[in-house]
This record gives C-alpha cells, structure tokens and sequence, in this order.
C-alpha cells in the first residue's frame, strides 16, 4: 500500500516519494477541516468515492506551499501531531499526525503517517490507522470498537515489541471514539486501544498497522493518553485528558493489552495532550552547572490548554497501582508554576526521546501549527533545561542546519529602541516564498520585554524573549 504523490521517487524508501515540497488541501477542503475538527459527522468522501483503505486522497494537493515542513500530502488537511517515535529495529523516524478523512459513517481524524531516517528527507505514506477498520488486513477488518474516529494517542518502545519477541519495538497507544449502537458498552463515547506493526520483520517502513484482538484495553476512558513512562518497580503507567492515570504491571503485560485503572491524579491539571518525562539533558554550554545544581526536579508534565505549558517538579512513583506524587521541588519550586511553551497559532504538542547523531539520547517536541492555508507540524525541536536560566529551552534540531543556504539580507548593529519596531528584512515581491531569520540580541541591562514578529500587515508568528528582574548574563 505504499504510495507516491510526486514525479521524483527515492529509492531509499522503496519507491515512497520524498516531501520536499509539502502540499495542503485547497479552500473547500479547508471547511472539511473545521467540521472534522469540531467533531460534525460531515461524511468523508474521497476522490474516487467514499474514503477508505487505497482510497484516501481528499482532493488535489495544494501546490503553494513551505518547503521543509511536514504537511498532509492526501489533500484532507491536519492538526496535532500522533505519536511521534523512532523505531530501533529498522532504524527510521515515524511522524504520526491527525488527518481529516474517515472510513464508513465515521467523522474523523485518523492517523496520517510520514517516515525518515534522517529529520530532512521525509516519505508521505498511506494512513496507517482507521477509524472501525483494520487495514493490515484485506478485506480490511471491522474494529466497531473506534469506528467514530481515532483522536491524538502516543507511541512508545517497549522490551519485547520487536520481531524477534525480545527486543525493543513500537507499540501505538490511541483513542478510538464509540457509539452505543456499533459498541454497546460505549459509555463515554471513547476508549483506549493499541496498534502494532502487523509486518515488523518485512516492512521496515511500518505501513500496516494491526489493532490485536485483546482491543479495547481500556474500556469508558477519556481521550488523549500520555506517552507511557516506567516506574522504578517495572510498571509502566499513562494518564489521559481527565487526569486518570491508567497502569500495566510488565512490557508482558502492556503487550498483552492488559491495562487497569489506578486513580485520578490530583497533581495532574485537566488538559489537552498531556506529556510526563524525566527532566531533559542539560542546554549546551550548561553542562558544569546541570552537574553541580544541588537537587535538580526529577520530571516535566505538559498539558495543552489556550497554549502549551510547562511544568517542572519532583515526581515520587510510589508502590505499584498507588498514585504517586508530582510536586514542586525545593530551591526550584519557582518551576512548578505553568510556563508557556511557545507564542502564536501552536498547540497540542507531542514528545519523545530520540537518538542523537553522536549515538546519545535527546528530547524532541513536535506541536501543531495552525497556519494558512490548513495547517502544518512544526519543525522539530530539541528540549534542554538550562539551570542559569532556571528553564527549559527548545531550538531546531541539528539536522536542520543542512537545510541552510547562504543569507539572502543580512544585518548587524542594528539599535532596538523602546516602542519603535525596527524592520529588519522587507525582500522585494518574488524573492523568498518561505525563509528563515535568525536574530541574536544583546542583552539590555534593564528589565524589558522584547521579541520578533514575522508576516505582513497581519503578522501570523510572534515569538516573545522576557529579561527576567533578575539579570543573567
């Protein structure tokens, strides 16, 4: 089922195509997007009739559109990113995303799909999870436990997920959403279940994805569950929308689909997409300081609600199917408050831990961005914790950087004053369809506030820097 949009084919990716200019659906399929997004069952209709399995072009790809940003290449628009993670049996990066179309009477999304074995060449695939089908199967077979939609879930390796039943592999974790007359023990309207790769050994790049029979492993969930993380004991634990943080005692468990309910995290606010993970490494340059910082936070918690927020404390585990603890840390309790991730149109963001190119391990944080003409993933970014700063900090990953050409406009010395934007680049019409800007400040020595703005009359990205009262140099 793998299939190309574009004239040039990279071997590399056994005959998928590269995305090195992404598309977006045009402006009907822009309305498509807003219905799905609110949940209005509109119907999806592909190009050659109802969408379904080999069937799953919205329209015609928009052609107008950024360069290195991952976007959806079936012309049915997108918004958060799924369950972005490597694979370390077959060594490639997948990107999950939420993509507007779905099968039978179903309202979508479901899970759109691109691979890469390097963060800047990527490969669009077919839809890798449907709403009420399995499509590793043919004639796909009905799953009417998620046959509304499948919502935002997250990926995670586990020991004995591989091919051979002992190594570290992929296992998909989503919410499927119900009805009553299709599943009858459809209380909440959503569900937890997992997919797994249905072809591990032969198909290194994932494209058929199995749900396994022991579906739903969780029975009147909420949505969004969290990336799940391993206690100190072996259990391995996640926590959805509402709160509810949900466990599996083993890797043999969590592969058998045996997961139970342990409570309602008074520590864990209500929000969207929820992210829990052990406290980034150190921002480069600050490595002697993460070192000799006395009692560092132990962990991060993100949730996504008007933003994206960070929150960063002490976790205590505590005992297997007892809620532990996730509180502020003395001498850092400052970083218990919720700190804005980003400015602007992003939102619903997903993490994971990736390989460097040195062989180490880093964080990478996707989010969603809501830009014309119907949305894009961000570029990807490595988190760090900057112990001076008493911050997490994100930038673009280095792969990025081979994406750079020379400058087109350059300017330096420029003086910022106070209340008087300075322009730095207006290109003549034609000349740059997407660019990038690289600013570096000089701290002033003064409290202030200041920051960049790209776009036109209406600017569509803002990114804001606050000098904290206390200056660092």
């Amino acid at each position: 089922r793998q299939m190309c949009i574009r004239d040039s084919i990279n071997a590399e990716y056994g005959g998928c195509c590269e995305t090195t200019n992404c598309v977006f659906p045009d402006t009907a399929m822009r309305l498509l997007s807003l219905s799905l997004a609110l949940g209005v069952a509109v119907g999806s209709t592909c190009l050659n009739g109802p969408c379904y399995p080999g069937n799953e072009y919205c329209g015609q790809p928009f052609t107008d559109a950024p360069t290195f940003h991952l976007m959806d290449q079936h012309g049915c628009g997108e918004n958060d990113p799924n369950g972005p993670v490597f694979d370390p049996v077959h060594g490639v990066i997948h990107h999950f995303y939420q993509i507007h179309l779905a099968a039978g009477s179903g309202h979508g999304p479901d899970y759109g799909h691109f691979v890469s074995k390097d963060f800047v060449h990527w490969a669009a695939m077919p839809v890798a999870i449907w709403n009420g089908l399995d499509s590793s199967e043919w004639p796909p077979r009905k799953t009417p436990y998620d046959n509304e939609a499948i919502f935002t879930g997250s990926a995670v390796v586990v020991d004995g997920a591989g091919p051979d039943g002992k190594s570290p592999g992929i296992v998909n974790i989503y919410p499927g959403l119900c009805n009553k007359n299709d599943w009858p023990d459809c209380g909440t309207g959503t569900l937890l279940a997992q997919a797994v790769p249905a072809n591990y050994n032969t198909d290194p790049l994932l494209t058929n994805w199995s749900k396994p029979s022991y579906n739903p492993i969780v029975q009147n969930s909420q949505r969004d569950p969290s990336t799940p993380w391993k206690t100190p004991s072996g259990e391995w634990r996640l926590r959805t929308y509402n709160s509810m943080v949900y466990g599996s005692g083993s890797d043999e468990d969590m592969l058998a689909g045996r997961w139970y309910e342990i409570g309602a995290s008074k520590d864990f606010r209500t929000c969207e997409c929820p992210s829990f993970y052990p406290l980034p490494a150190a921002t480069p340059g600050f490595e002697q300081e993460y070192r000799a910082a006395a009692a560092l936070p132990t962990h991060v918690h993100k949730t996504s609600c008007g933003g994206d927020w960070w929150q960063i404390g002490t976790y205590q585990p505590g005992a297997p199917k007892v809620l532990g603890s996730f509180e502020a840390t003395e001498g850092w309790d400052d970083l218990f408050l919720q700190r804005k991730i980003d400015q602007g149109n992003f939102y619903a963001s997903k993490d994971n831990s990736y390989p460097t190119l040195a062989n180490g391990t880093r964080r990478i944080n996707w989010g969603w961005a809501q830009v014309p003409p119907s949305s894009t993933q961000t570029l990807p970014r490595e988190i760090s914790f900057n112990p001076v700063a008493r911050q997490l900090q994100q930038y673009p990953i280095d792969e990025i950087q081979t994406l750079r050409a020379a400058a087109t406009i350059s300017k330096t010395d420029l003086s910022v004053l106070a209340n008087i934007p300075e322009t730095l680049i207006s290109p003549p019409s034609g000349v740059a369809k997407q660019c990038e800007v690289v600013v570096s400040f000089e701290l002033p020595t003064v409290v202030s506030t200041f920051g960049l703005a790209m776009g036109t009359v209406h600017p569509v990205s803002y990114t804001h820097l606050t000098l904290p009262t206390k200056r660092i140099v």
